[in-house]
């Protein structure tokens, strides 16, 4: 029989509090930002994660995030071990390729649970949308920054950035 732990889903906010107000305590407590002032670290903490749980986009993308990336670092550990097994020195073993390979995983992990919970928010804004509900001032400035003309001048002007530079170069 199996153990149906779906329950746990209703918890989800309070887990997502939790692992906001630690990694920032932490952060806080590292870099001493504030001066070391323990109760400034775990008051900014507290703020910051209260407004993570009431921020449902925020939060719902935190809850989209964790599972992906908690699945990388398990899938990271199995690959050092077979890495550490199959060689003597895992150092040896160890180029910058796998650890580029798995920060580019991770970053893509980021920008598609973006896109994924935020795509609704920013369908108006993006070049060749029909929807309707954006801020009308910023639908008809990012019409201007994919017209034709803008980027057509913003690449002339990059060439020639680029042409100045080469040629002024020592």
């Amino acid at each position: 029989m199996a153990l149906d732990i779906s329950g746990l889903t209703y918890f989800m906010p309070v887990y997502g509090f939790l692992l906001v107000f630690i990694i920032m305590y932490a952060l806080f407590a590292k870099t001493n930002i504030f001066g070391g002032v323990k109760f400034i670290d775990f008051l900014v903490a507290f703020v910051i994660a209260t407004i993570f749980v009431t921020a449902t986009s925020v939060r719902q993308y935190v809850e989209t995030v964790v599972p992906w990336i908690a699945l990388l670092i398990v899938a990271l550990f199995f690959i050092l071990l077979i890495i550490g097994f199959s060689q003597k020195d895992i150092t040896s073993m160890m180029k910058p390729g796998l650890a580029w390979a798995f920060i580019i995983i991770v970053v893509l992990v980021f920008l598609i649970a973006g896109i994924k919970v935020f795509g609704s928010v920013l369908e108006p804004y993006l070049p060749g949308s029909s929807s309707e509900g954006g801020n009308n001032v910023l639908v008809t400035l990012t019409q201007f920054l994919y017209s034709q003309r803008f980027l057509g001048s913003f690449l002339l002007l990059l060439i020639a950035g680029l042409a100045a530079w080469i040629i002024t170069k020592k």
